[in-house]
């Protein structure tokens, strides 16, 4: 028998920025695409302003359906709006 120990750890949650011109939360949102029609969509907005934008969640091709990375591009729009000037 081993004695060796398993450490299994939290995922850790993103540190999101308040709005940097009124300082309030904001909240992401996903927009599921329409099979090759439009692609899917991460967004991040001020739940108080407004102010925000939005990003494809993956590359995508006319015509061609894909499914979405949906974490991959949240961490991306995340990284955007926690490194962008006011």
């Amino acid at each position: 028998m081993s004695s060796e120990k398993t450490t299994i750890s939290a995922p850790v949650q993103p540190i999101v920025m308040p709005c940097p011109f009124c300082g309030s939360s904001v909240q992401m949102t996903f927009k599921q695409g329409d099979w090759g029609y439009t692609p899917n969509m991460v967004g991040i907005r001020c739940e108080l302003c407004g102010i925000g934008f939005a990003e494809q969640a993956e590359e995508w091709k006319q015509g061609v359906g894909t499914y979405s990375i949906r974490e991959q591009a949240e961490a991306k729009v995340l990284e955007k709006w926690n490194t962008r000037k006011a």
